[in-house]
């Protein structure tokens, strides 16, 4: 897990490090806060302990359904596997840009019209016009296909309301899949300068094994990680040119296991010392602030070696 900045509330991190100008750095045993320094370069200003626990990766569908509260408790202080480790992320400056949002799968098939309003108002309060910001309101049981043309038709729009080269691109959950297949293999190729995945379903979940009962919904079997839409998407994971990041929390038990959500060649946040639910993307502050803050200043992350 990686936290850059100085976004300590909610951290444990002791309140007299709160507001220094340093760069934060995050493990499941250590925090370290690094003092910048532009002719010295970095030293480590304080680091405190954490405490630590075992994860095991559940084994199936019915194994997962009886220990997930076993395994809440297990893994809440561990970092699942391909998580970004400390001192991996860096930052490079780019132009503001406009936003596509884009929800996840809903059992009835279709989101609230207000479910994403706290990401807009914080992007509105940060600078970005109110019309460069757009929500993808769409039918998620329909094929990902069509959903992922309604993405580009999304991004097409904000280019030519705002006269930017590229777009950043935000999505939930099975909006991950739509949103990387409209720029691998759709009209986004070449138009997105950022991706950030809430939740996504980059590599399926064990649940979809159950999309059957979903009798009404196309899209639901996509999220099978032998889905040919994920064979195809995941043979480049991370394709060049674009900054990549993903993030998920120890109470996320509907992408399963929740190392799913992570992209090989992104930065892959996994927020240890919290506890955010599927739908919390919505809502959890620390996360909008730490992105929006970002791509509204116009900076993004990058893995460095």
């Amino acid at each position: 897990t990686v936290n850059v900045g100085q976004h300590f509330e909610g951290t444990g991190i002791p309140h007299e490090f709160h507001g220094l100008d340093c760069l934060l750095t995050q493990t499941n045993v250590r925090h370290t806060c690094w003092r910048i320094d532009p002719t010295r370069g970095c030293s480590e200003r304080r680091g405190w302990a954490m405490g630590e626990t075992d994860s095991r990766r559940p084994r199936g569908l019915v194994a997962i359904a009886v220990t997930a509260l076993a395994v809440l408790i297990a893994t809440a202080c561990a970092p699942a596997p391909g998580a970004t480790p400390p001192g991996k992320a860096s930052l490079q400056g780019v132009e503001r840009l406009p936003v596509v949002l884009v929800p996840g799968w809903e059992l009835g098939c279709v989101a609230k019209a207000d479910d994403w309003d706290a990401w807009h108002r914080a992007f509105i309060a940060k600078g970005l016009p109110s019309d460069q910001f757009d929500v993808v309101h769409y039918n998620s049981c329909q094929s990902n296909d069509i959903t992922a043309r309604m993405i580009g038709d999304a991004v097409d729009r904000l280019l030519r309301i705002s006269g930017a080269p590229k777009v950043n691109l935000i999505a939930h959950s099975m909006g991950a899949i739509s949103s990387r297949w409209c720029i691998q293999f759709g009209t986004c190729a070449g138009k997105v300068a950022q991706v950030v995945t809430v939740s996504g379903a980059n590599h399926g979940t064990v649940w979809a094994a159950a999309c059957a009962l979903q009798f009404w919904a196309t899209s639901c079997a996509d999220m099978q990680s032998t889905s040919k839409k994920l064979t195809a998407l995941n043979q480049d994971e991370t394709p060049d040119g674009i900054g990549w990041e993903t993030w998920v929390s120890p109470c996320e038990f509907v992408i399963l296991p929740r190392e799913s959500t992570f992209l090989d060649g992104a930065v892959n946040h996994d927020l240890v010392d919290q506890c955010v639910d599927h739908s919390g993307w919505k809502w959890f502050k620390p996360t909008i602030e730490s992105v929006t803050s970002r791509l509204a200043a116009g900076r993004l992350p990058l893995i460095t070696a």
